[in-house]
């Protein structure tokens, strides 16, 4: 009992230094260390159910790695990861988990960032949900450091990676699920995309539902950095694929390339692929029905194909497989 050695290389999962013989534990203990309260960095074999890492008291925990925030448990706030969530003050109720996910957030609140960099530069926005790397990675706008609610939902690699408002009144209430969904919008706001490259390219429109593969992806009129209502529908594989907005010329504020329905794939798939002349308010249901339309208005097509090789014409109804397929 109590015999002294010094311990000149590790051995045993014991660092070099001094150590007793314990003739209860029949083990060496390190000069410093109690084996029944002593975290040793070789691991430790008498751990019970009764042990654990953490506090006792109201303090958080904090872990880092090579001397950067990586870990903290907080009363009102969780995250794990190098970065993750390290510059907080007074936001509450958020959980980070990923390499510098919402690693710049300070007072939003209610925040949920899982992968690499999700949400990473948010400030002060509340209420969002990123799941995937770089979801929602550009975030910023502090709004004169006053927490405001967002209310963004963005699930897959860069869904909604540059969304950013310059007001509280736009780019919020978007919901993005897809790989590359939204990946381009900045102020849209009210936005439904649902599949990989649905609305990729989408900039300022707002209030569009995009579901399926691609529907939607080009839209990007970006109107001089002003949010509006897009109020286009495309629900299939590339429906509305090539569908790009623009401001008409002689009736300012009003805008082509909006107002229209797709449902079905590559429904109105080529609408509007200029971006010329007057083309909204389109009804096409069906699988290719309008496609090849480009700048036809207030047309109505229903069944596979109607009005598949329609380009311009308005005000025209085609009810039936094919119907007016080559109506011009």
């Amino acid at each position: 009992q109590g015999m002294m050695v010094y311990l000149t290389t590790a051995s045993g999962g014991k660092q070099p230094g001094f150590y007793y013989w314990d003739n209860v534990t029949t083990s060496w203990i390190g000069f410093g260390a109690n084996t029944s309260n002593a975290w040793e960095i070789g691991g430790n074999s008498n751990i019970t159910n009764a042990n654990f890492i953490g506090t006792t008291n109201a303090v958080d925990v904090r872990f880092r790695r090579n001397n950067v925030a990586s870990g903290y448990i907080g009363n009102s706030n969780t995250a794990m990861g190098s970065g993750a969530m390290r510059s907080m003050t007074t936001g509450i109720y958020n959980a980070s988990f990923g390499t510098y996910s919402l690693s710049d957030n300070d007072i939003g609140t209610d925040n949920i960032g899982m992968g690499y960099f999700t949400l990473s530069t948010n400030k002060s926005a509340s209420k969002n949900i990123a799941f995937g790397s770089r979801a929602l990675n550009g975030q910023s706008f502090t709004n004169g450091g006053t927490e405001f609610d967002s209310n963004n939902i963005a699930i897959g690699y860069e869904s909604l990676l540059v969304n950013n408002p310059t007001v509280t009144s736009n780019v919020k209430n978007n919901i993005s699920l897809g790989n590359l969904s939204m990946r381009a919008n900045t102020i849209g706001t009210s936005n439904i995309a649902i599949g990989v490259n649905a609305m990729r390219s989408n900039s300022a429109s707002g209030k569009n539902v995009a579901i399926g593969e691609s529907a939607l992806y080009t839209q990007s009129f970006a109107n001089g950095g002003t949010s509006f209502d897009g109020h286009n529908v495309a629900i299939g594989y590339e429906a509305l694929y090539a569908n790009q907005i623009s401001e008409i010329s002689f009736f300012p504020g009003t805008f082509s390339g909006t107002g229209n329905t797709a449902i079905g794939s590559m429904a109105l798939r080529n609408h509007n692929i200029a971006g010329l002349g007057y083309s909204s308010f389109n009804t096409a249901i069906g699988f290719e029905a309008l496609k090849n339309n480009i700048n036809g208005a207030s047309n109505t097509a229903i069944g596979a194909g109607a009005m598949s090789s329609s380009i311009g014409g308005g005000g025209n109804v085609a009810v039936g497989t094919h119907t007016l397929y080559y109506n011009e």
